[in-house]
């Protein structure tokens, strides 16, 4: 469990520290988000093969049948994808349609960078491996398989604490008879949920499928669609 510990609360400061630095620093994020997600995908293999003793077999990168388990998440991912892609379409819930600006400043080359290498490599690739291969291995190792899921994706919830609040301040919820201000934190509270959710199902999927292929499949796709929807709308 003291690796499992570790890993956590490590992943937990670098992805809000980095965020949160790169948002008060005023220092784009695209310059830093690719080079430092390999750098914690070494990282994380290296440590997790020498000092955890985890097998490539526990990590979820050994199998015959990769390119099946990849179908099936491709169309899990399509699945995943379809309530955000509702929400981003008929906003009923905001002020005004969603807004994102790092990916509606985006130009076609911008776009195509995002989609095949930045979503690609630092998260599809990078937060599949991390978390529903090294740490949910790690947790199996000291919990069932359901509290070994559910506390993979709690991590993976914090992970995206800093992201998710900067996001959502760029867009406001208009919850009927609710002050704004409490909108705003219902909004925040229920988009982590979302993410824990979303991950549990990646979690199901690759222990289903006894391999990582299908989660980084659906990862991808789930949030390309939604990147791509979002891009879309922004010449509305």
């Amino acid at each position: 469990m003291k690796h499992a510990a570790a890993l956590s609360l490590a992943l937990v400061i670098l992805s809000n520290g980095l965020t949160l630095f790169t948002y008060a620093a005023g220092v784009d994020r695209q310059l830093l988000y690719v080079p430092w997600a390999v750098v914690l995908l070494v990282a994380a293999c290296f440590w997790a093969r020498r000092a955890a003793h985890l097998s490539w077999t526990e990590i979820g990168l050994c199998g015959v049948q990769w390119k099946r388990t990849a179908t099936i998440g491709t169309l899990t991912g399509f699945l995943l994808a379809a309530p955000p892609l509702l929400f981003l379409i008929f906003p009923f819930l905001l002020t005004e349609p969603a807004r994102y600006r790092e990916i509606q400043n985006l130009d076609a080359v911008g776009l195509l960078w995002r989609l095949g290498v930045e979503l690609t490599i630092a998260t599809a690739l990078t937060e599949e491996l991390v978390f529903r291969g090294i740490l949910q291995a790690l947790f199996k190792r000291s919990l069932s398989a359901i509290r070994a899921l559910v506390a993979t994706n709690f991590v993976f919830a914090l992970w995206h604490l800093a992201i998710n609040a900067l996001t959502l301040e760029q867009n406001t919820l208009a919850l009927p008879l609710i002050p704004t201000a409490v909108a705003q934190t219902v909004g925040y509270l229920g988009s982590l949920i979302v993410v824990g959710i979303g991950g549990v199902i990646l979690s199901v999927l690759r222990e289903r499928t006894n391999h990582l292929a299908g989660s980084i499949a659906a990862h991808w796709v789930s949030v390309a669609a939604m990147t791509i929807v979002l891009y879309l709308r922004a010449g509305y």
